[in-house]
């Protein structure tokens, strides 16, 4: 990589983001297409917020990415959101357009994405939904733009009524549950995909799932945003019965290819940064 007096900044901000593989991918892409840039993480937490972002305006850092905790207090120190992001009031990509910092978020695409880029219609599909925090949200509003029967279970059933009536107006056909053992029996043998967006079975929770193994089928298509670890308890144990699997860095992956777009207008390369995603895979799981 060089980096010289003209290399311009991208980056991520959150707390904690040393796990982050966001620099490697982005890295490896201005290294294939020779674009004069570097991305690199940083700790921000949310008492220093407001004066990283006054400093990212005054160096005029090209875009940054926002992870936990600061995906929603972001939204304040910006000059605008993208209509989809104003809706959903969470923002994981920002970008400096001539000095506005214009937010959007991609991590609902990256799902869709994700699951589209295993040659799945889902046009039609039962769709369950797990969580209504940041990331459900966002989940849930991309797949609002599909013609789904989408179901959200959430433990505060107020948040999960009050994201599907959000969605009402959307090709989906939206319904929400409180999240009890009761739903998840109701819901999930009938369902084509599962979509946990809660952090049950994230470390420290790892020995958790959010669904009795007993509920999973060869049928069902388990998607769980966690990453660390990579295999939770869910996809450990929707593995076993035979049911297709795809984990947290299906979204990574996906949501940043959509972040890139939006900051240089290009399509990365997509290919290459599979393979990096695959070997990191490898590495963290080993051969089975």
């Amino acid at each position: 990589m060089r980096i010289d007096g003209k290399t311009r900044l991208l980056c991520l901000i959150g707390d904690p983001v040393e796990h982050s593989l966001s620099p490697m991918m982005h890295n490896l892409s201005f290294e294939e297409l020779g674009l004069n840039y570097v991305y690199m993480a940083f700790r921000v937490t949310k008492e220093r917020l407001e004066t990283v972002v006054e400093g990212f305006r005054a160096i005029g850092v090209k875009g940054f990415n926002v992870t936990t905790p600061l995906k929603r207090d972001i939204v304040v120190f910006l000059d605008k959101l993208d209509p989809r992001a104003a809706k959903i009031g969470v923002v994981n990509t920002v970008l400096n357009d001539h000095g506005e910092f214009i937010g959007f978020n991609t991590d609902g695409v990256g799902v869709v994405k994700a699951l589209e880029d295993r040659d799945l219609k889902l046009d039609g599909l039962s769709i369950v939904l797990l969580g209504a925090g940041s990331a459900g949200r966002a989940i849930a509003y991309a797949l609002s733009e599909i013609p789904c029967r989408l179901t959200i279970l959430n433990r505060t059933a107020e948040k999960a009524k009050s994201l599907a009536e959000e969605l009402s107006d959307g090709l989906a056909e939206v319904s929400w549950k409180q999240l009890t053992i009761d739903s998840l029996t109701e819901c999930v043998p009938r369902a084509d995909i599962l979509i946990n967006a809660t952090s049950v079975g994230m470390k420290p929770k790892d020995a958790e799932t959010p669904v009795p193994k007993r509920l999973l089928r060869k049928e069902l298509i388990v998607f769980d945003i966690v990453y660390n670890p990579l295999e939770t308890r869910l996809l450990k144990e929707a593995r076993e019965v035979g049911a297709t699997t795809l984990d947290g860095l299906e979204m990574l992956l996906h949501q940043g290819i959509e972040a890139f777009k939006i900051w240089f207008n290009l399509e990365p390369p997509v290919g290459l940064l599979k393979k990096a995603i695959e070997e990191v895979r490898r590495r963290r799981l080993g051969c089975r």
